[in-house]
């Protein structure tokens, strides 16, 4: 899966190479028909995958480009419900109608972060999930689920 802010190419093979491709989540061995036998015992037992894609350093980069301007969720919000888009692609690069991935589920959410003084990130723990930003789009997480 791939993740955009902004429009998207038609054309699936520069996906990879577009520069509003923000992040992907790659997924390999789920096919029915994979030789791999642990994937098949994964597929078997139904293994849930999970995958995140930061957006912080592309939002930083639309506030230098005056798309944003700034980080709260009054800004950042809106701007992603109009901007974020993804798309699935199989391996060989040939696009995946959303609706034929089951159980994908997409959601944005957001935490605290502060930089220690080690230099490293310190997470606070309290997630806020923002399902206004995919509602109603393929693959969005529903208001039940978490």
């Amino acid at each position: 899966m791939l993740v955009f802010l902004g429009s998207i190419n038609p054309d699936p093979s520069v996906w990879d190479l577009e520069f509003n491709c923000v992040g992907r989540v790659a997924v390999l061995g789920r096919a029915s028909e994979t030789p791999c036998a642990k994937c098949q015992d994964d597929r078997a037992e139904n293994l849930q995958i999970t995958g995140t894609v930061p957006l912080t350093s592309a939002l930083l980069q639309d506030i230098v480009a005056g798309r944003l301007p700034d980080l709260t969720p009054e800004s950042v919000v809106p701007y992603l419900k109009a901007q974020l888009k993804w798309r699935v692609t199989l391996f060989a690069g040939e696009e995946k109608p959303i609706a034929e991935v089951p159980g994908l589920k997409i959601s944005v959410c957001s935490t605290q972060v502060h930089i220690g003084d080690d230099g490293m990130p310190q997470y606070s723990g309290q997630y806020t999930v923002y399902r206004e930003v995919t509602a109603g789009q393929p693959g969005a997480i529903g208001n039940d689920e978490t």
